[in-house]
């Protein structure tokens, strides 16, 4: 499925090297920052933060591929953990950038959550919520499985989340003892530059549909496949 999906949603997949112009100016939309130490329960937490910038610039699927193409990428070699803590700090997200998070596109962020990434996401955590998102929330919770929106949680505060996220592994702008995003951020950029000749050969790194002994469709693991192009036409 790792191989499989990149042909499944190319929106996802493809020209998005971390080399590219466009996709280094992400850095400056959005810190998409694993943290250097896992929690007790050896759980890896995911810091996700929008800064102050044009929702213009936003582009929602580059953002998704970063995460899900290039961040998963080296992660699967590296990282050790026995799940996955997201916290989503929400304080800049504005109306007209979040508004491009279609539901078509939380349908597939959902599917790639739950049929490609081996590492269980175990919580996912939003703080600085503004108010015209709960509704948007709520649509989103609708088009996800039971499994994930149970591990959706919603903080009035940052207090509140520390009660259920240690702050002792999360970044100093937190309170922890991680270094700084700015800082862990640059780290990330040295990593994928180290990872250059890796990335320059997954444009090519898919499946040979045409070696599959049976098509996609309708088979038990890929049955979300054959609705995925009705949705896309709805």
């Amino acid at each position: 499925m790792y191989y499989t999906v990149r042909d499944l949603i190319p929106d996802f997949y493809e020209n998005k090297h971390p080399g590219l112009d466009r996709m280094r100016l992400i850095d400056e939309a959005l810190y998409m920052i694993p943290l250097p130490h896992l929690t007790e329960n050896f759980h890896r937490i995911t810091i996700f933060k929008i800064n102050d910038v044009d929702p213009e610039t936003f582009d929602v699927y580059d953002h998704a591929g970063k995460m899900l193409r290039n961040l998963f990428e080296i992660k699967n070699k590296e990282d050790l953990t026995l799940g996955e803590i997201f916290v989503l700090d929400c304080k800049y997200a504005k109306f007209a950038t979040i508004i491009k998070c279609t539901p078509i596109y939380v349908k597939k962020i959902a599917f790639v959550l739950e049929n490609v990434w081996a590492n269980r996401l175990n919580e996912m955590h939003l703080i600085n919520v503004p108010t015209y998102m709960d509704r948007l929330l709520v649509l989103a919770r609708t088009l996800l499985s039971k499994k994930l929106r149970e591990r959706i949680f919603v903080h009035e505060s940052l207090d509140d989340m520390l009660k259920v996220v240690p702050q002792d592994s999360l970044p100093s702008d937190y309170g922890g003892k991680a270094p700084s995003l700015e800082e862990l951020q640059k780290l990330w950029a040295a990593k994928f530059k180290e990872y250059k000749e890796r990335f320059d050969k997954m444009e090519d790194l898919k499946v040979n549909e045409k070696l599959r002994p049976e098509k996609l469709e309708n088979s038990e693991l890929l049955g979300y496949h054959g609705n995925f192009k009705k949705i896309d036409v709805d």
